[in-house]
């Protein structure tokens, strides 16, 4: 680019420069950003959405939402020891196959009053991207939630989850509203 063609690039007169709505809008952004990065990701490890990508929601592993709780927890293999889960595949599965193929269930009847909890939970965890590969017999030594806890569990993670969407909508926002502040 030469000389001359930099001078015909139109420049705002500095007068009319929102500099103190962009300063507060900078200010804003960087505070949404360090609690996302706090409270979510540095806490529960959370993947938050690439804005290119197409996806937009924040995903926290429910092992992570776990690791940090006090709810009573069992292995995998004690819920299949007490009947509460059931592997209906190979032992050598991974778990992703098994999930696919609807072998990995919670065989208790529907009328059982943490049931239907429980199989969320439950499916919350066979759908760990970190730990689809792993298979049945590695799953024996994952943590979930007891039966008991299940209800509470979900909720907290429900809540969890949707508090990072929330920080992260207002953190796009954000970062519209700069973008729109500097594109005019």
């Amino acid at each position: 680019m030469s000389k001359d063609d930099l001078g015909r690039i139109p420049i705002p007169d500095p007068q009319t420069m929102p500099i103190a709505q962009l300063a507060s809008l900078a200010d804003s952004i960087l505070h949404e950003r360090d609690n996302l990065e706090n409270d979510f990701v540095a806490k529960y490890g959370a993947k938050l959405p690439e804005f290119d990508d197409g996806n937009v929601n924040v995903y926290i592993a429910p092992s992570a939402v776990l690791a940090t709780s006090r709810m009573p927890k069992l292995t995998m293999l004690a819920l299949v020891g007490r009947g509460e889960v059931k592997n209906y595949g190979a032992t050598n599965g991974r778990i992703k196959a098994l999930r696919a193929r609807n072998l990995i269930a919670c065989p208790l009847d529907a009328a059982h009053p943490h049931v239907v909890a429980f199989t969320q939970v439950l499916a919350l965890f066979l759908n760990e991207p970190e730990r689809e590969n792993d298979t049945w017999s590695q799953a024996q030594n994952w943590l979930l939630p007891e039966m008991v806890a299940a209800r509470a569990w979900l909720t907290t993670y429900n809540t969890l989850t949707q508090q990072a969407q929330a920080n992260w909508e207002r953190y796009v926002l954000l970062q519209r509203q700069i973008d729109e502040v500097v594109a005019n």
